[in-house]
């Protein structure tokens, strides 16, 4: 997307509507202050404009649709939070209205009532939200009529307010590297945790903490590119030799990226667990199957809940039957994983399934 002024023409000339995704990157340019506090202006901008689309043309908030936002300024996405979970309340609400109908549509005569009440109940809202419309409209004519106004006293307040813009250039590169390192809690608000942003100051932390944990980049690069368990590798290293008679890469490596490495994945929760506990799940993994659970992905199952990956859940959370449990595993355990948690479906299907009595026959 070509970040521009007019981003929602951008953002539909780019085929949003029929997108499954949208990775809005931070314009590390447009650093603002909002009521004192620095924000990625232009960010806030182009979601907005995001958001505009999906009302303007039906798109729910809560459909597959899903916008992944880059923050420079962590402080920012409590903004953006803040406006997701407003859309997403009323997207629920105007759900429940349809719901309403729907079973009022469906009711027998003598209902009909019932759907009347309904529908006018609608029409009063929206004419409301109307009229409300309106009354903002006048007041703001009045409120920008009065900005416009030139007196002696407006001037006064300008030269004021040039003075301490003044100041505040000489504070603002500190506010700056202050907020580049304060996340300020933004790692457990819904709109990071579920995975609709992500501040970059992560990978500053990442390469502070390199510095006192070397194993850290190893760790990560295993996490990112290792495949069933091997460690990455390009296509030919893997010759004992090459054409001089040379050691490939592959025996000059660590004896210790020859080893069979855990791989990261997602697994269901075992049907024995449904109803049981995070703690138990553990235990039973780590002690039976070699699996190292170390967080789940939940998704929506109450009202106003978004889907939202928990790192390290308390050892109490109750599981659900949707759930995902991300794991640290070999492939000799994620394969015996599956193939007991086959084994087990197969077994709960075939006592699910009534068998019928044999009849009596009779002379």
């Amino acid at each position: 997307m070509l970040a521009t002024h007019d981003s929602k023409t951008e953002l539909l000339r780019a085929n949003i509507l029929t997108a499954k995704s949208c990775v809005l990157l931070a314009d590390k340019t447009a650093i603002q202050q909002l009521d004192g506090e620095v924000v990625d202006g232009k960010t806030i901008f182009h979601y907005l404009a995001i958001l505009s689309i999906q009302e303007e043309y039906g798109i729910d908030v809560m459909s597959e649709f899903t916008p992944l936002v880059e923050l420079t300024i962590p402080r920012t996405m409590k903004i953006l939070d803040m406006e997701m979970k407003k859309r997403f309340k009323a997207s629920m609400l105007r759900q429940q209205e349809l719901d309403q109908l729907q079973f009022a549509a469906a009711s027998s005569d003598n209902d009909k009532d019932d759907l009347v009440k309904v529908v006018e109940a609608e029409n009063d809202r929206q004419h409301h939200k109307i009229k409300r419309a309106g009354e903002n409209i006048v007041k703001n004519m009045y409120k920008q009529g009065a900005e416009n106004i030139s007196t002696i006293e407006t001037h006064i307040k300008l030269q004021q307010r040039i003075q301490y813009r003044r100041s505040m250039i000489r504070r603002q590169q500190a506010l700056i590297e202050k907020a580049y390192f304060e996340s300020g809690g933004t790692s457990v608000l819904p709109f990071f945790a579920a995975g609709y942003g992500f501040s970059v100051d992560i990978f500053d932390n990442i390469l502070c903490q390199s510095f006192f944990t070397p194993g850290l980049i190893r760790f990560i690069y295993e996490l990112l590119f290792s495949e069933n368990g091997q460690p990455f590798t390009k296509e030919g290293v893997a010759r004992a030799h090459d054409h001089h008679g040379n050691k490939s890469e592959q025996e000059n490596r660590d004896p210790d990226d020859m080893k069979v490495a855990s791989s990261l994945v997602q697994i269901h929760v075992p049907i024995a667990f449904v109803g049981s506990t995070f703690g138990a799940m553990f235990a039973h993994l780590i002690a039976k199957e070699d699996i190292v659970a170390i967080g789940l992905y939940r998704r929506r199952g109450t009202q106003y809940a978004l889907p939202y990956v928990a790192a390290g859940p308390a050892m109490d959370t109750v599981l659900v039957s949707d759930d995902m449990v991300f794991v640290l595993a070999q492939p000799e355990a994620l394969k015996h994983e599956s193939q007991a948690r086959a084994m087990e479906q197969q077994h709960h299907v075939n006592h699910s399934i009534p068998v019928p009595e044999p009849q009596s026959s009779t002379s």
